[in-house]
């Protein structure tokens, strides 16, 4: 099991950084182009 464990927090990291990269990217968007929304 110790072997997978690294895998594991590995892929939550990128699942992680992709996550926080859109969350960026949309609320960049959000902001600049449609200000109703927030």
């Amino acid at each position: 099991m110790a072997g997978n464990s690294d895998l594991d927090i590995d892929i939550l990291e990128k699942i992680a950084g992709t996550i926080k990269q859109l969350s960026i990217e949309s609320i960049q968007k959000a902001s600049s182009g449609h200000p109703g929304i927030l």
